[in-house]
């Protein structure tokens, strides 16, 4: 992955309570299904952008899990926003955080 500094400064709006992200900016998605294969397949299906780095972050100790670390640069709240949903709404993939 990216070193920390290549992730954006976030910070929350004092008045709207929204956040605060300066774009474009790399993102950092984790992305929980239950194989491997089948998750990397999920965010490759899903994203569709050259630079996304993809590491597998975790495996439960029963095996029954796995989470990925995907990171991409994004232009802007609303491709953000896009690539969360399409990801959540993949059926490999349980949850996105």
């Amino acid at each position: 992955m990216g070193d920390e500094q290549d992730l954006p400064e976030v910070t929350i709006n004092e008045i709207t309570g929204q956040l605060d992200i300066e774009y474009p900016c790399r993102w950092l998605y984790k992305v929980i299904g239950s194989d491997e294969a089948s998750v990397r397949a999920a965010v490759l299906e899903v994203i569709d952008i050259e630079d996304v780095m993809i590491e597998l972050s975790n495996t439960s100790s029963s095996g029954s899990f796995v989470s990925i670390n995907v990171e991409v640069t994004v232009q802007d709240h609303g491709q953000r926003q896009g690539l969360f949903e399409a990801l959540r709404g993949h059926d490999a993939v349980r949850m996105v955080l």
